[in-house]
């Protein structure tokens, strides 16, 4: 029996049709990288501001006094938070594809300009937790929904309880 030193013709083209597999894989792979990318990149962004904005909710609820359901006109409720510190009230609210968080000013003063976190596709839900009739605490449950294809999906889903002097460090609102 003699050694061979080349391919058959059955092996070569058994070859390429596992190299044309394989490369028809990597080509789908990359074009699905390249089309949901800036998706992608947009939903991390704003997940970005989403986490910015609650960081600085639950230092605010974390140094407050108490969360009033009624501040004047306003009123506390799924769209908007009230948080009283230390006689300055301060105002949680949903604008569209933005949360704008302002410091009340009292009767005749100028009030601090707002902090706004814009944040498009996200989700942004608020319950009041109350105990013996008062609120406690804020839930905050929050998800950014982006578009693939002719699907929505939610990205970054996730839940938080922020209460009222949980850490009790009593720390300044600015």
């Amino acid at each position: 029996m003699t050694r061979r030193k080349a391919f058959t013709l059955v092996e070569a083209l058994a070859m390429l049709l596992m190299l044309g597999a394989i490369l028809a894989a990597t080509l789908q792979l990359f074009h699905t990288l390249a089309r949901d990318a800036p998706s992608i990149a947009a939903c991390v962004e704003v997940g970005r501001h989403v986490s910015r904005m609650l960081r600085r909710l639950g230092r605010d609820v974390d140094a407050a006094r108490s969360l009033p359901q009624a501040v004047g006109d306003l009123e506390a409720g799924p769209a908007r938070i009230l948080i009283d510190h230390s006689g300055q009230v301060i105002c949680y609210e949903r604008q569209g594809e933005s949360i704008v968080r302002r410091v009340l000013a009292p009767a005749g003063e100028e009030p601090a300009p707002p902090t706004v976190w814009r944040v498009p596709g996200a989700v942004v839900e608020w319950k009041l937790r109350r105990q013996a009739g008062r609120i406690v605490a804020i839930e905050t449950c929050t998800h950014v929904r982006r578009r693939i294809g002719h699907q929505t999906v939610s990205n970054l889903a996730n839940a938080h309880v922020f209460f009222v002097g949980a850490m009790g460090d009593g720390r300044e609102v600015r």
